[in-house]
């Protein structure tokens, strides 16, 4: 009966609230730019987690033009405390998205991804967005 009701409580759909606090390591080439997003994870709900990996992209007007990396170390997030994480990201690709951009005047760069976790012994998919920039 216990292994059940923990089965049911791991099962229960936990939300991580992501938050973009700062950009980093920053490099523009010719062929795109190299960075470091510090993205502050927030587990809002659900019960205890471990955050064993993270898979995301760079979307910029709605097109995904970047996205990189592993996190080096798992990472236990507590409820209610946030924990910052450094995403490797580069953009390639962006051209036809930039030039869009510049005809319309609309810019929006968001990062959407997947955090892979352990709740209960039990791993699942826990998605997240943040946006990084908007420009109407």
């Amino acid at each position: 009966m216990i292994a059940l009701a923990l089965v049911g409580v791991a099962a229960a759909a936990p939300q991580i609230d992501a938050e973009l606090i700062d950009v980093t390591n920053v490099s523009v080439g010719l062929s795109g730019a190299k960075f470091t997003a510090v993205v502050e994870l927030t587990r809002v709900s659900g019960p205890p987690m471990v955050l064993k990996d993270v898979d995301y992209d760079i979307v910029f007007n709605g097109e995904v033009i970047g996205g990189a990396g592993a996190l080096p170390e798992t990472v236990r997030l507590k409820k209610g405390e946030a924990v910052q994480v450094q995403l490797p990201g580069e953009l390639t690709g962006g051209g036809n998205a930039l030039i869009r951009a510049a005809s319309t005047g609309k810019l929006e760069v968001r990062i959407v991804g997947e955090a892979k976790v352990r709740a209960l012994l039990i791993p699942r998919t826990v998605d997240f967005e943040t946006e990084v920039l908007k420009v109407e």
